[in-house]
């Protein structure tokens, strides 16, 4: 009878031990997760910050860098070189309405200049099992407040 609690206890501990885990992989395409204020991920390995640069590694989630509030219609510029290794990442920005645009998806460099309508925007990191390196740069047009993720601060 003991041995058969004890099988009973340690296959208990391994389901709570297994269900509590969070699989951040999956939030990549859920646009639920993705217009959510709450931020999920994990970094297993993270050197540096998003600007002027940042590598990482085993980055899964959804996490915000940015917060951009425009008093009126407006635009930013973001430039960017984008590394990816292994795995999956994009920078999204999620506009005040809620609609999610995709500023940079793949491994490239570039600039690409966004317009912003009135309100809160935010921009995000978001991985799936990625491993790469990421240089982000913002520059924010007329009247826009800025104000930067205390995880991605300037160092």
């Amino acid at each position: 009878m003991k041995k058969v609690l004890r099988w009973v206890v340690l296959g208990l501990a391994v389901f709570l031990l297994l269900s509590c885990t969070t699989d951040y992989a999956r939030l990549f395409n859920n646009q639920r997760a993705l217009r959510a204020e709450e931020d999920q991920f994990y970094f297993r390995i993270r050197n540096g910050r998003i600007n002027p640069g940042m590598e990482f590694q085993d980055y899964s989630g959804i996490n915000t860098i940015w917060m951009l509030n425009s008093p009126g219609e407006s635009w930013i510029t973001c430039s960017y070189d984008l590394q990816i290794d292994k795995g999956r990442f994009k920078v999204i920005l999620i506009s005040p309405a809620g609609e999610i645009l995709n500023i940079v998806e793949t491994s490239i460099s570039g600039t690409r200049t966004i317009n912003l309508l009135p309100g809160e925007s935010r921009i995000r990191i978001v991985g799936a099992r990625t491993t790469g390196k990421i240089d982000f740069y913002l520059e924010t047009g007329p009247g826009i407040e800025e104000k930067r993720s205390p995880r991605f601060e300037i160092n």
